[in-house]
């Protein structure tokens, strides 16, 4: 997380700042203006917290969340709404499209018998947590540029949270470096959706938003580092 924020320090302090510095009012009304964005992540964060919906529920709510601000605070007209609903439509349909084409790939590899080969590659290495975490990284770093992350977790979760847990590894830290894994997986080509979605939103070519996400790549695969060493160093023996 430090490293994160250490690149993106970095990569804004270079910019050259553009026009005049806003005034304390406009600064304040900006303020009050974000307050409503800042009530989604308040919704979506208590409510999965307090156990009030699920993750799936809880994407579905900030939807619903976002259209009730849109409207009550007349910044969406009919145009408008259709155009959103428009917009969000085309991006499903593609991200739909990544990860119809990412699960036949998930299903070959099921059927191939690559869990089981994954298994008996970490038999060999016995329960030496630092070699069973980086035989770990390697195949989530590998699934992740191919497979949705959805997949990914329903294909090789199963596998790798035994081996894991074998070798003294606590699960839920575990569970942070396969969410890290696959968050790198997420920002990798070819199927890379997380950049597929950002380039959709900000109306940009694929391949420029690939380009500019490598710091940020660098400094998650920093911290995946930091968080396997973390977790082996305090594995049970």
């Amino acid at each position: 997380m430090v490293a994160a924020l250490a690149v993106s320090f970095h990569l804004c302090a270079r910019e050259t700042p553009t026009g005049r510095a806003a005034p304390a009012s406009e600064k304040l009304a900006s303020a009050w203006g974000a307050l409503p964005a800042f009530g989604l992540g308040l919704v979506v964060v208590l409510g999965i917290r307090y156990g009030l919906v699920t993750t799936t529920e809880a994407a579905a709510l900030a939807a619903f969340y976002t259209l009730i601000a849109g409207v009550a605070g007349r910044k969406m007209r009919g145009a408008d709404l259709a155009a959103a609903f428009r917009d969000s439509a085309v991006e499903s349909a593609a991200i739909g499209l990544l990860i119809g084409t990412a699960a036949p790939f998930a299903f070959l590899l099921a059927v191939d018998g690559v869990g089981d080969w994954v298994a008996g590659l970490a038999a060999t290495v016995g329960h030496d947590p630092y070699l069973v975490l980086l035989i770990a990284n390697l195949v989530l770093l590998v699934a992740g540029c191919v497979l949705d992350i959805g997949a990914a977790i329903l294909l090789l979760g199963p596998i790798l949270l035994p081996m894991v847990t074998a070798a003294g590894v606590d699960p839920v830290t575990f569970g942070v470096v396969l969410v890290v894994n696959l968050m790198i997986g997420g920002l990798t080509p070819p199927v890379g959706m997380l950049v597929f979605v950002a380039a959709g939103v900000m109306r940009l070519p694929p391949a420029a938003v690939f380009r500019a996400v490598m710091p940020h790549l660098a400094a998650l695969v920093l911290s995946l580092a930091v968080l396997t060493l973390y977790a082996a160093a305090t594995a049970t023996r």
